[in-house]
């Protein structure tokens, strides 16, 4: 079998399983069955990683895709690769210039939900929701300075941050990033690091988190979204896996993202 056969059979076994057991892999995203891109998101090919989802760039303020179908999210592994390029325009209160930044969402306002651009990151009023966001740009006094992951909840009413952790690398130095997000139906962990790191040290912990009550709701829409405004860069999402029970299988989906990503990078 060929690598191109390979991948291309990933994403198929995935999207079947995801019919029958709500599971979604997407090791590229030459094929996009089962998932609702809206706004500005469209599949490019970056010249880097082959086709990724860019959600947001410097033409296109706020771009967002979602599984097309409801998932369990009553405990669940989430991973997934982006990579941020091309940054310019203003520069925040510290300088940095580069914006907004990158969210995985978990919702159940709908499957093409799509928030505001700029600061909004692409979520805000998207409710209720769980966000976790890959901010790359100041926004005082609502940030802690210009590149964190800040954990916001929704219940239907305001969003509300909950948790931020800083975070020194840049996540828009045009690198490839990977990251992880898990929930136990109590606790919410997320890591983050640069490709060829290993994802062992959890970046932000919140504990207590009812997900059932947030959400009104045991399965929601999961998935993606990102803005810029003034500040700008493209925004690209490289690879994407969920499971429901955290198990072999999410590891298995990874790898192979993994593995076809560096494969197509190297060619």
């Amino acid at each position: 079998m060929s690598f191109q056969s390979m991948c291309a059979g990933a994403v198929a076994v995935s999207i079947g399983a995801a019919a029958s057991a709500t599971t979604l892999s997407y090791p590229g995203f030459s094929d996009t069955t089962g998932l609702t891109l809206s706004g500005a998101s469209s599949v490019v090919d970056n010249g880097i990683d082959g086709d990724v989802v860019r959600l947001a760039s410097e033409d296109a303020n706020a771009g967002s895709f979602f599984a097309s179908g409801l998932v369990s999210i009553n405990t669940f592994q989430a991973e997934f690769s982006f990579r941020i390029t091309d940054v310019g325009g203003i520069s925040d209160l510290s300088g940095q210039v580069g914006a907004d930044g990158l969210a995985f969402v978990v919702q159940n306002e709908g499957v093409d939900a799509l928030g505001g651009s700029g600061s909004g990151i692409g979520y805000s009023g998207i409710r209720p929701s769980l966000v976790i966001e890959f901010d790359t740009f100041f926004n005082s006094p609502t940030d802690p300075d210009s590149n964190h992951i800040g954990i916001v909840v929704s219940d239907g009413g305001p969003l509300t941050t909950v948790e931020t952790a800083s975070v020194t690398e840049q996540f828009d130095n045009g690198e490839l990033w990977n990251a992880r997000v898990t929930y136990d139906g109590t606790t919410l962990t997320v890591f983050a690091a640069p490709d060829g790191n290993d994802l062992l040290t959890p970046v932000v912990t919140v504990d207590d988190l009812e997900l059932l009550t947030i959400l009104g709701s045991n399965s929601a829409f999961v998935g993606f979204t990102a803005s810029t405004a003034g500040a700008f860069g493209n925004h690209d999402i490289v690879s994407f896996s969920y499971v429901p029970t955290p198990g072999a299988a999410v590891g298995l989906a990874f790898g192979a993202a993994a593995i076809c990503t560096r494969r197509r990078r190297s060619e």
